[in-house]
């Protein structure tokens, strides 16, 4: 398969695909001769979608074993057929890595190298596949980001593109690349978390959980802050499921990231090729009668500056964003040097900060998503209420009194009144476990009837 531009290295490899897709010598020339008479074949008729080019393989693939005298068992036929199809139409062995629901990211670090993929419960591993030429990596990326009409050459040696699917694709090439090229797609679940099952995995404890419920009801806005790949725009999507249906959301980005779940959602993509700024878009946002209001990631002034209109225009129920910090104080310093004054900072309620953390109970470190801390902020400086406390290895609740009175201000009742509520939401969320995320929506709403 090394005329592909890819390969399978015969060793050391601590992740397997599922798929029969190691060729014998005999299968990659006819591999290769397929191949050829594909592509000759396809010039002339050009193929529309992938079921064609499957039905082209298999007829091409009757003629070649014909020619060259050979009778393929079927499971030998589909071996060659399947590699065929993902180099040929797809996208060669991502095609495989891309199938295990449990992978989130495909790193691939130069030509001749093992590919890297991380795994949702082992982390990084490392796969038996190469690529093996500089012309097949920019083929790969070239297909990821043609619905997008984007393209990486040598003279633009860098793209970064959110694909029509939702996963995020970066790639570059020499001389940016040290080791001649690089290429990392994270993709997500076709099924957005529930927080539910963000309780049953560990990520949030039912408490906290409940907590999130009234303060995403409140008339508050919340920072989810974090590390990279730690959960924070999963976690996100996950929280407007306890937004009633009936809301209207407007979501502005610089680029667009969210998944939110609601019917009633106007999105909105700044353009600097169009001269639309955020800024722009958070002053049309006045007009459109928001309940909510999503920035999406803070990562430079203007961000932050678009954030910062939003929650002082006092427009909606709730603004909401993103951003990279490891700990709720940490992202209150990055918003002051993004701009913000220090008087500005308590226009933002709430932060949660969601991270990858490394546990070190067994003799081997395991990465979890967890949520380190829920504050409030307070004055301009962050209130530690709740969260995952690593010392002790489990959730708790670090100033109870002040998470019901901080509740209780939010949601203008008294403290056993949101006690209460805690309490019942609680055991709500823990019975929901295993539900889907339509149906959780669904569920948190009848609670509220």
């Amino acid at each position: 398969m090394t005329e592909a531009g890819w390969t399978i290295l015969s060793e050391g490899a601590d992740y397997a695909v599922n798929a029969d897709i190691a060729l014998s010598p005999g299968e990659s020339d006819v591999l290769e001769e397929l191949s050829q008479e594909y592509l000759e074949s396809s010039r002339l008729l050009p193929v529309a979608d992938r079921l064609q080019a499957r039905q082209l393989l298999e007829q091409l693939l009757m003629g070649v074993c014909r020619k060259k005298y050979l009778l393929l068992e079927s499971s030998r036929a589909e071996r060659v057929l399947r590699v065929a199809e993902s180099n040929l139409s797809g996208l060669a062995f991502f095609d495989f890595l891309l199938a295990d629901p449990e992978l989130e990211e495909v790193s691939v670090i130069g030509p001749n190298k093992p590919v890297y993929v991380f795994h949702r419960s082992r982390g990084w591993l490392k796969t038996a596949f190469a690529l093996t030429s500089q012309d097949c990596a920019v083929d790969l990326v070239n297909k990821m980001a043609r619905p997008l009409g984007r393209r990486i050459t040598l003279q633009n040696p860098r793209l970064d593109a959110l694909l029509p699917d939702g996963s995020r694709l970066h790639a570059t090439l020499a001389p940016v690349a040290v080791n001649g090229f690089e290429i990392t797609l994270r993709k997500f679940r076709e099924k957005p978390f529930t927080v539910p099952e963000l309780v049953s995995n560990g990520t949030l404890s039912p408490r906290i959980a409940a907590a999130l419920w009234l303060i995403m009801l409140s008339e508050s806005s919340l920072a989810v802050a974090g590390n990279t790949g730690g959960g924070k725009t999963t976690l996100l999507n996950a929280l407007f499921s306890f937004i009633p249906s009936r809301e209207r959301i407007v979501a502005i980005e610089q680029t667009p990231e969210l998944s939110l779940p609601q019917p009633h959602v106007v999105r909105l993509v700044a353009s600097d090729d169009l001269s639309v700024s955020l800024h722009a878009l958070v002053k049309d946002s006045l007009r459109m009668r928001p309940d909510r209001v999503v920035i999406g990631e803070v990562r430079d002034a203007a961000e932050a500056g678009a954030l910062f209109d939003s929650l002082l225009a006092g427009q909606a129920r709730g603004t909401y964003c993103t951003v990279h910090a490891n700990s709720a104080q940490e992202c209150l310093t990055r918003l002051k040097r993004l701009g913000a004054e220090h008087d500005e900072l308590s226009s933002l309620s709430f932060i949660a900060v969601c991270k990858r953390v490394l546990e070190h109970a067994g003799r081997r470190p395991v990465e979890r998503r967890r949520l380190t801390e829920l504050a409030a902020v307070e004055n301009g400086s962050a209130l530690k209420l709740a969260g995952f406390d690593r010392k002790a290895g489990r959730f708790t609740v670090f100033n109870d009194a002040a998470l019901i009175r901080v509740l209780a201000g939010v949601m203008a009742l008294p403290p056993e009144a949101v006690r209460q509520r805690l309490d019942e939401m609680e055991q709500y969320l823990v019975g929901l476990d295993g539900a889907s995320f339509n149906d959780c929506a669904e569920a948190f709403e009848r609670f509220l009837e």
